[in-house]
């Protein structure tokens, strides 16, 4: 065989390895990025750096079996009326708020005999202004039309 046949051969043989390597190193990185950052994390919430906080609920029961359920975090200070904004912004259900009642969720509006109520932790049903009504974390709120 000459020796301009085996030049290609050769080339091709030294792409192919370097390319694999650099697969693998890629790979190698990945996997020892996700291991610090477990570690870190972990480390952080040993030490209390970071304070894991439990989800606040909410769920909006329409009255005819149709339920929908939210997710997320609130913070010291935050009421009712950040929870609504939070829930608008990322699912688009609007809140409807007139005279210390809820007047409308997500187009249902209150009619007689039926009306939008609001229950906080399993309790009994909340009078008092639900837009000034303190959220903390890890309650469950309920918005039942009934």
């Amino acid at each position: 065989m000459s020796d301009n046949f085996l030049k290609p051969v050769y080339s091709w043989i030294i792409i192919f390895v370097v390319s694999a390597g650099m697969v693998l190193f890629v790979f190698y990185q990945n996997r020892q990025i996700d291991f610090e950052t477990k570690n870190m994390v972990r480390e952080m919430t040993a030490s209390k750096i970071v304070n894991v906080r439990p989800k606040t609920r909410v769920i909006i029961d329409y009255g005819n079996g149709k339920k929908r359920v939210f997710e997320g975090a609130v913070i010291k200070g935050m009421n009712l009326q950040d929870v609504f904004w939070g829930i608008e912004y990322s699912a688009g259900i609007v809140f409807g708020v007139r005279n210390r009642e809820i007047e409308s969720i997500d187009g249902v509006k209150s009619r007689p005999p039926k009306k939008w109520n609001y229950y906080i932790n399993n309790n009994i049903k909340q009078d008092d202004n639900p837009l000034d009504k303190e959220i903390g974390a890890g309650d469950k709120i309920f918005l039942v039309y009934e």
